[in-house]
């Protein structure tokens, strides 16, 4: 009765001021379908407490012990991480660890529990941390958590097309956007020489990055084939050179003062293994006003075609990894090779700078839900066996799978890093 009492007299007094006063018998409670204060007596701790919350609205839990009470949240952090391990400085705010590495690789955060608990493990947890972890949540929530930051990569990467479209701009395209030009949009666009590689036959002519290439010809059997515009775009131009690798090459190009000019190239070996090549990128670029509708709609299609251009890309690069008709190093970036780019895109404008981040935001969506131990994809994968066997796989096992990915992943960015920074000292 008396520590009723005492619970309804502060739960009076915070009604009235707002605050909090004496020892905490009583809480507020903010949840998800009730943001009402309630009385609740415990002087025991949290845990019963919680036991009378709706598991399905109580999932981060910061106890701020003065002034607060329990926030509940959506997902049990343990730790928001920048960088990877070596630990240089953290500090814990309610339940979740801030923690700044030594590695500045990207980053990470770690779900209490999401790499599963060996029935031991488990045992020494209280009830209710038992009801908190991960793999104790309902199969479409966990789903929806691991979703959820792949879509937020997604729709980050539409607002920033949105954001570039909005007024007009000059748009990069890939062949699934071109595809859905009309024809007058089709005469407005430009294709663009965007970067020569070292060695390039190209390195040494009067052809430049950002130079509009106006046509491409061969003189063969006496007879001149032609790509020019609106036909020549980004990708019929490399199959046109791969289909006469063995040809001259004339180019006729626009500078970005508007003087025409004309090389002659022809596709030289080395640069590839196994293969002749000019050594050289094209991309097509159009501008295009939008009013804020079209902007709306047209930021869709954007998303939409860049994303699936990205999974088609990297299926390629597989293909071409195993074939041994590309590298590593040469299409992988780590986070030095991305702050190069950066600096580069930074140089070209907003426009640039958006729809460089935007394909960025879009990349680590692509990446990070393929099913690749330790990455959100590989998460899913594991959730899913789940649903299929009606049991979860052996936490043991789960665990072996991510932190062999994880090494991996490690692994394969100190690698890219080693040749960013080769690339970078090159410059």
């Amino acid at each position: 009765p008396n520590i009723l009492q005492e619970a309804n007299e502060l739960d009076e007094y915070y009604k009235k001021t707002g605050k909090f006063k004496g020892s905490l018998h009583c809480v507020p409670v903010l949840a998800k379908d009730n943001i009402d204060v309630i009385n609740i007596a415990n002087t025991a701790g949290s845990d019963a407490l919680l036991d009378n919350i709706p598991q399905d609205d109580a999932y981060i839990i910061k106890n701020i012990k003065a002034q607060g009470g329990l926030i509940i949240g959506k997902a049990n952090l343990d730790e928001f991480a920048f960088g990877f391990p070596p630990r240089l400085l953290s500090k814990k705010i309610g339940e979740t660890l801030y923690s700044f590495n030594l590695i500045p690789l990207g980053g990470y955060v770690k779900i209490f529990g999401e790499n599963g608990m060996t029935t031991d493990e488990v045992e020494k947890l209280s009830d209710h941390e038992k009801k908190q972890l991960f793999g104790n949540k309902k199969i479409s929530h966990r789903l929806l958590v691991l979703v959820g930051g792949v879509m937020f990569n997604i729709i980050g990467a539409y607002v920033l097309f949105f954001f570039m479209l909005l007024g007009g701009t000059n748009v990069f395209l890939n062949p699934s956007t071109i595809e859905l030009l009309s024809s007058e949009e089709l005469n407005t666009k430009k294709l663009l020489l965007v970067n020569i590689k070292d060695g390039s036959p190209i390195e040494n002519s009067s052809l430049k990055v950002g130079d509009e290439v106006v046509s491409v010809s061969i003189l063969k059997d006496k007879v001149v084939t032609e790509l020019k515009k609106p036909e020549i775009n980004g990708k019929n131009l490399p199959e046109f050179i791969q289909t006469n690798v063995d040809s001259e090459f004339s180019f006729k190009y626009v500078d970005d003062k508007g003087v025409t000019g004309e090389v002659k190239l022809i596709p030289k070996a080395g640069l590839v293994e196994g293969r002749k090549v000019l050594g050289a990128s094209f991309a097509d670029q159009m501008y295009k006003e939008y009013s804020i509708g079209s902007a709306i709609v047209d930021a869709a299609k954007l998303t939409t075609g860049n994303l699936m251009f990205i999974f088609v890309s990297l299926y390629q690069l597989v293909v071409d990894l195993f074939a041994g008709k590309t590298n590593v190093e040469d299409n992988l970036a780590g986070p030095i090779g991305l702050a190069v780019l950066t600096t580069k895109v930074s140089e070209r404008g907003l426009d640039d700078i958006l729809s460089f981040a935007a394909m960025l935001s879009l990349s680590l969506a692509a990446f990070n839900i393929l099913p690749i131990p330790a990455l959100d994809g590989g998460r899913i994968v594991f959730v899913l066996l789940e649903a299929v066997r009606k049991k979860k796989v052996r936490a043991d096992i789960e665990q072996m799978f991510h932190g062999f990915g994880f090494l991996l992943l490690i692994m394969l960015m100190l690698f890219v890093s080693y040749f960013d920074i080769v690339k970078a000292i090159a410059l």
